[in-house]
């Protein structure tokens, strides 16, 4: 990581995404806490009809505003069209600002719109794609971003499967790409709490005594809930009797959703634990470091930072065949792979006989440096050294 020793240089950045995301408010975040010299002003447009409310991390906001008349926007077939008029409006005041580069967090279809704007007033562009936006785009707006995805200098995604994937659905050439990937606060607490036994994370989650199975890490319905469920059952009487199912429901998902999964657990009649509230960072690296067993079947990821942490606690992980980590196999498959949720429930049994794969020494080297507190200085070069360079 290296800062240019130029007292003069001031650049501006411009993210557009939703201001209130933890992974965007961490990235401003520890950019902060590297600019001591102040090299960085960096600004966000919120797409997302925030609230309003005062943000430290950036320098300045802006909001999206509805400016008609509320009952317009329940006619539905005008909905859309207000709403992509409230967001030019909304636009029209960083229009009289010049920025270095334009950062696109998450892409979505108003980006498409937005674009002539963006490119009044910046000189490079570059969209950081999170993974939804990507496996999960529909066949309309899969054109529109192409678009986009072929006229952005940059796209920021880390040498993973998931860049293989967005140059194949997009057809960008490999030359846009820069390395650059979100960190994890967690790892960076996992680094700071090496000394925390397992036995020590149970007693902090007041779950000593239990083994624990945990199963994903949000409410998705993606997530596969009930299908990890269907398998656990299976083999209800060859558990431990002191298992303790825990499902970590704090962001994600809908309401009935997460009763669904709650009722379907009640009538397992198997002992669980199901987080519906924030959970503190400390909570988490407890979380991480208990669990006997986390089971990872979800439909698509393109960042495996959950899984990651989960390795770094040398936790028995299980994971879906389709979920592709190439690097996270650089030293070996560190997981029990499995092809299909019929074999879940055999892969579960095998982990219990203690046949499951030990994670090399050197994957955890590598795990351990994929916290924020070394992710931001790969941005922070890139914003600056780009900038520099238009």
């Amino acid at each position: 990581f290296t800062i240019i020793d130029t007292k003069y240089l001031y650049m501006k950045i411009l993210i557009v995404g939703k201001s209130t995301d933890n992974h965007i408010r961490r990235l401003v975040t520890h950019l902060n806490i590297l600019d001591r010299n102040h090299q960085l002003h960096i600004d966000i447009f919120d797409l997302y009809f925030r609230s309003e409310e005062k943000d430290f991390s950036y320098n300045k906001v802006y909001d999206t505003k509805h400016f008609f008349f509320r009952f317009l926007y329940k006619i539905k077939i005008l909905r859309s069209l207000l709403n992509l008029l409230d967001v030019y409006i909304s636009f029209f005041p960083v229009l009289k600002k010049q920025y270095d580069l334009v950062n696109i967090h998450s892409w979505n279809r108003i980006s498409f719109f937005l674009y002539p704007l963006y490119r009044i007033i910046c000189v490079q562009l570059m969209i950081s794609p999170w993974g939804s936006d990507v496996y999960r785009i529909n066949a309309f707006d899969k054109v529109m971003a192409k678009f986009c995805y072929h006229r952005a200098d940059y796209i920021s995604v880390p040498p993973i499967n998931f860049r293989d994937d967005i140059a194949k659905i997009f057809n960008v050439s490999n030359r846009k790409f820069v390395n650059l990937g979100f960190g994890s606060d967690t790892i960076d607490a996992l680094n700071a709490q090496k000394r925390l036994s397992k036995t020590e994370a149970k007693k902090r989650l007041r779950l000593e005594d239990f083994y624990i199975i945990t199963c994903g890490y949000n409410a998705s319905p993606s997530q596969n809930h009930c299908k990890i469920l269907d398998a656990i059952e299976k083999i209800r009487l060859q558990l431990p009797q002191n298992t303790c199912l825990v499902f970590p429901f704090t962001y994600g998902g809908t309401e009935q959703y997460t009763n669904e999964v709650n009722q379907r657990l009640e009538r397992s009649g198997i002992k669980y634990v199901m987080y519906t509230d924030y959970l503190s960072l400390d909570e988490i690296v407890a979380l991480r470091k208990s669990s006997d067993i986390f089971i990872h079947m979800q439909n698509s990821d393109a960042y495996s930072a959950s899984v990651q942490e989960y390795l770094l606690c040398d936790v028995a992980v299980i994971n879906a065949v389709w979920l592709k980590y190439p690097t996270l196999e650089a030293f070996g498959k560190p997981y029990k792979q499995i092809d299909t949720f019929e074999q879940l429930s055999d892969s579960i049994l095998e982990i219990l006989l203690g046949q499951y794969p030990i994670i090399p020494t050197e994957l955890k080297s590598v795990i351990s440096k994929n916290g924020w507190n070394e992710k931001a200085k790969d941005w922070m070069t890139f914003y600056i050294e780009k900038c520099c360079s238009k």
